[in-house]
């Protein structure tokens, strides 16, 4: 928590994620899938059948979508230290509920950024941290991911779209 308040207040004044409490967050991350996923989940005879493999594969495609953000805008549109931070709340929630984090992230930086242009406090061109509208959708994923999707029947309409496609 403390590294995640770090994190938010440096992201808001600065406009940069530090290191450090990256670093911190992605160990935390890490040890969080190893708790949640070993070893039952763990080492199954199929790969692709791992709920490990779900968790690790989310997030890296969630963090490589910012990171891919910061490539073809040369950090105009979005920070690599967002994509880093995705990758660590990715591996602190696993799968499902980083895609949830993910969807409130946006959600939220979405209503911030049109409350902050209704009020003209900022115009169409001023910059706005998205870290910690990250960690706010981190929370709140922590909290409501399991309600969202089971009221949204979200995860269903994505399985049919997968089973369907392939």
């Amino acid at each position: 928590i403390s590294a995640a308040i770090v994190i938010f207040v440096v992201d808001l004044k600065e406009k940069i994620i530090p290191d450090s409490a990256f670093f911190v967050l992605f160990i935390i991350g890490v040890f969080a899938l190893f708790l949640r996923r070993f070893p039952d989940e763990f080492f199954v005879g199929n790969l692709m059948e791992s709920a490990a493999f779900l968790d690790v594969g989310f997030a890296l495609l969630f963090s490589l979508f910012f990171a891919a953000l910061w490539f073809f805008s040369r950090g105009t549109w979005m920070g690599f230290g967002d994509a880093k931070l995705t990758l660590a709340v990715s591996f602190i929630l696993g799968w499902p509920a980083s895609l949830a984090a993910f969807l409130f992230s946006f959600w939220i930086g979405g209503i911030a950024g049109g409350v902050l242009l209704a009020l003209r406090r900022s115009t169409m061109k001023s910059t706005i941290p998205f870290g910690p509208f990250i960690l706010v959708g981190g929370v709140v994923a922590y909290f409501f991911a399991g309600y969202f999707f089971e009221t949204s029947r979200f995860l269903e309409g994505m399985y049919e779209i997968f089973y369907y496609s392939f």
